[in-house]
This record gives C-alpha cells, structure tokens and sequence, in this order.
C-alpha cells in the first residue's frame, strides 16, 4: 500500500498527465481528454500551490489562462442567470490563488469582470445564489469572500470587494441556527435540518471576520465537533446547483474547519482518526487519485478535498498522517459489493422510449417516456455513441457531432440543439415534480480539449448506460 506522500507524486503524475491542451482540468481522472472545467482548474490549481510549484510554472499559467478566457465567456452568455454565478467565482478564487495573480496586469480584466458580475448578481441581504430561486448559497458564498479577502489591497477593486464581502458575513451569521454556544447552518432556508458541510463553509467563511464574527464561528465548530457523523466520511449533494451534480466536500470541510486557528482547542484525536480512515477509503489506486465518494472515479474534487485536508493538519506534505496519528488503515477487501457510487445510472427501453435514470446513493430520479420523436432520435443517438465509444476510455470517442445528429433528422443544428434541450427539460421538470430531486443536465456539450474532434455532445455525468428492449 503506497504511503500518503507516495500518494501525492501519484497523483501529481495523473494531473500532469490530464493537462487538457487549452490549460485547464477535467474532473473526471480516469478518462482520457474529459471535458474541462473551470472549478476543477481552480481546484487543481490550489492543489499545486499547495505542491510549492511557482507562480510562474508553465502549467500554472496555463491554468490561469484558461480560468481567464473561459470565465469571459460565461459571463457573456450568462447574461445575469445566478446558475451561471460558480463559473466567475470560481474562476476569481482560482486567479487570487496565489499573491501574484490578484495584481497580474494581464488578469485584471477578467478579474474585474468577475467583480462587477458578482456585484450585479448578489442577493439584497449579501451573499449570492446557485439558482433562480435565489436561494442564499454557502457555496458560491464562502469561495467568494475568500477571493474577496485576497483582493482587499486591489488599488482597483479592493474597496467593492472587501464591502461585498462584509456583507455577505453579515448574512451568514444571520442564517446560524442553533444556540450561542452550538451554532449550525443548513444549505435549505428555515426548514431545513442541520447540514455539517454547510456549517464547515460557514465557520470557514466567518473565521477571518470580526472579533464577533469569529465568536460565531466558533460555536459551529462546537457544533462539528459534537457531531462528527455529519461530516466526517460523507458528501452532501447541493440540489440548488442547478445543471450540474455538486456535491460539498462535507469530511474535508469539516476537517479544516474544526482545525482552524480561531477555535478554542484541539479537536479530539478520535475525529481525526476517522477522517484519516475515510481518505484511505477514497484512494483509487488505478490511475492514482482520489475520489469524493467511496466508490467512486477519481476526480480533481476529492484529490482537493484531501489535499487541503491534510495540509490542515500540517503544512509540510512529507509526512503520513495515518504514521503521525498512528492511525491503522483498514484492511482491503478483494471485493467490495454494494459500495460503488456512480454519478447517473441510465436505462433506456427502446420499444417504449421509456427512460430510467438513478442517482448516486441509489434513488430513482426519473422514470417517464420521451413523447417528441425528434427528441427521441437524439436521446437514442447520443446513447448508442456513448455505448459505442465506452470501452476507449477517450470521452471525444462517447461524443456525436451536431453534424452528424442533423444529418440523421435530417433537419439543421439548431433543430437538434431544441430538442435536447426539450428533453433536458422533460427529465429535470419530471424529476423536480414528481420526487422533488435535482438531476443534472443528461445530455450536455462536449468540448474536445484537444481541438482535434469537433464539438459535439454527450453524457458527462452518466457512469452507467443500458439499453433494453421492450423492458418492463
């Protein structure tokens, strides 16, 4: 079993090795040429800083470019849609990573950009929204106040971005439920019970406030530490996300938050044990990461989530911290059944266009037929080259051109984008209405990193496809 800074080259190697062409990061790891985003290269981008690779490292600034040019061009479409709002903050998050980057002259315009966008789209009371509900968000929030704070000295932007940022702490502590002494937040308004990484996102927001605010911040951590079960080996999927599936780190969270400078005193060993127990249990040793699920791929994500995590505990990564804490890993089984998690299981049943889909923990989230025939032929398309192009373990392979899904309906590109869309929105209103979950977006574009293969789309968040004929 490879010790943890073993784990690190490793996984250092994998990053290295899934540098898409245009700079930046895909989320999944162990797919050749997946489609790049930009939290996943902001992600990846702190795991290097974290690595003490310069700012000026080739794959730094590769990564900061992309975070750059693909924000401008979000928020161009965006055109105000609180959906699109983690895109700039996670890209402002990315290029205030490092001291340099706040003050680069070459990035000021997309940092500018980012700022007037989240100016124009916050909420009244402070803090941002993920949807149009606008639904008070911790994570667009937190990540924003964070790269507010590295702009606080912006001769440009520093004054609106600290504002905003006092601001939205001002709003998370007014959202704190609980007591004085045990305080918790949930990501789902009044209603909603008690979420650990929710409240890990609070603490990590309010403890670089004011004196007053930090005294909040530490009653969350009161909270964390009564109750490690709600964070310490688990994610929370945030169903106010819309489009994508986001899941919140809620074991790395946790971990840094009850680990932060401002508490009273040390967490119990006990809750560091069994952090350190789950990463084990995250490590994907083919091709070498770490994933965010027990079961699950490995992605940029969970590798963040753990890197962070330990760098929490200490600042130096030549250490193992199972050796530091003497914590024993657990033995591993040779077979593991009913422990994989996958992102979307699809079944499709030809005969009666009827469509299945289920989540990651296993519930049904749709379960209904396609009636417009145009949007069946491009459900049936896209799923045959998803099937046909699985085994190569190259996304570009699992992806149809809009070319070739005219060519079939024998109608123009802008027909077929229509109805995939129509069909994007049957399964997410049918899911929504008739079990009150959230399902990503099912058929989305794919963009070749590459620029080798024409953009096309495709299943990015499916890790499961059947076909069936005349199925029950």
């Amino acid at each position: 079993m490879r010790s943890f800074p073993e784990r690190i080259a490793q996984l250092e190697k994998v990053l290295a090795a899934r540098q898409a062409k245009d700079g930046g990061w895909p989320h999944r790891l162990d797919v050749k040429n997946a489609a790049t985003s930009i939290p996943s290269t902001a992600h990846v981008i702190e795991i290097l800083r974290s690595r003490n690779y310069e700012y000026g490292h080739p794959s730094i600034q590769a990564g900061l470019r992309y975070l750059a040019t693909f924000m401008t061009h979000i928020v161009k479409r965006g055109k105000g849609d609180r959906d699109a709002t983690r895109y700039p903050v996670f890209a402002l998050w990315g290029l205030t990573r490092f001291p340099q980057g706040a003050l680069d002259k070459k990035f000021d315009e997309a940092i500018g950009k980012a700022v007037r966008w989240l100016d124009k789209n916050r909420l009244e009371d402070g803090g941002w929204a993920t949807d149009r509900d606008d639904c008070f968000s911790l994570t667009v929030t937190m990540p924003t106040v964070h790269a507010f704070d590295r702009l606080r000295h912006h001769p440009t932007y520093g004054d609106a971005a600290q504002g905003m940022a006092d601001q939205a702490r001002r709003r998370v502590v007014r959202e704190a439920r609980g007591t004085k002494a045990s305080a918790w937040w949930t990501p789902y308004g009044d209603g909603g019970d008690p979420s650990g990484a929710t409240t890990a996102m609070a603490v990590l927001t309010l403890a670089a406030g004011t004196p007053e605010q930090r005294k909040v911040a530490r009653a969350g951590i009161a909270w964390l530490i009564q109750h490690p079960e709600e964070w310490v080996d688990r994610c929370e999927a945030d169903i106010h996300v819309e489009t994508r599936s986001w899941q919140m780190l809620s074991f790395s969270l946790g971990l840094r938050a009850i680990l932060h400078p401002c508490a009273d005193e040390a967490p119990p060993q006990r809750i560091l044990e069994a952090a350190i127990r789950h990463w084990d249990d995250l490590w994907v040793e083919d091709p070498g990461a770490w994933s965010h699920t027990r079961g699950d791929k490995p992605n940029t994500s969970g590798s963040f989530g753990v890197m962070v995590a330990a760098r929490a505990l200490k600042r130096s990564f030549e250490f193992d911290p199972a050796v530091h804490l003497k914590v024993r890993p657990r033995r591993r089984r040779l077979k593991q059944k009913g422990e994989a998690r996958f992102a979307l299981s699809l079944t499709i049943d030809r005969d009666r266009r009827h469509v299945k889909v289920v989540n990651q923990i296993g519930h049904q989230v749709v379960d209904t037929t396609i009636q417009g025939a145009t949007q069946w032929l491009m459900l049936k398309l896209v799923t045959e080259r998803h099937l046909a192009g699985q085994g190569t373990n190259d996304q570009a392979k699992q992806t149809i051109t809009l070319a070739e899904l005219a060519a079939a309906n024998e109608s123009t590109e802008e027909a077929c984008v229509r109805a995939i869309d129509r069909v994007n929105e049957v399964l997410s209103r049918w899911a929504k209405e008739n079990g009150r979950q959230f399902l990503p977006t099912l058929i989305e574009p794919i963009k070749d990193p590459r620029g080798i293969a024409p953009d096309g789309f495709g299943f990015d968040q499916v890790e499961s496809v059947v076909f069936v004929d005349g199925g029950d």
